[in-house]
């Protein structure tokens, strides 16, 4: 299954509100939800999705968010590239 553009976008978005992500494995259907177990949260607003995957899991993927030192890791590579890319044009 391949991701659109759009999707990991919108799940980037998600992840980055602190909500849950899962992907239907044969649709590739998104789902996104806050944790149930947030304090913050009223998981009444939300009931219909968090069911729907909980009653068909088995076939839901979750997309976790990465760990920050993971992402700060990107980051910095990508910081590293654009100066080496802008090196090379005489910037």
């Amino acid at each position: 299954m391949k991701l659109s553009d759009q999707q990991v976008k919108e799940i980037s978005e998600e992840l980055l509100c602190g909500n849950l992500c899962y992907v239907h494995n044969q649709s590739g259907e998104l789902e996104c939800f806050p944790d149930p177990n947030s304090p913050y949260v009223d998981v009444e607003l939300f009931q219909e999705v968090v069911d729907k995957v909980d009653n068909d899991f088995s076939n839901y993927i979750e997309i976790e968010k990465m760990p920050s030192h993971q992402s700060f890791q990107v980051m910095e590579d990508f910081a590293e590239n654009c100066l080496i890319e802008s090196s090379k044009v005489g910037c």
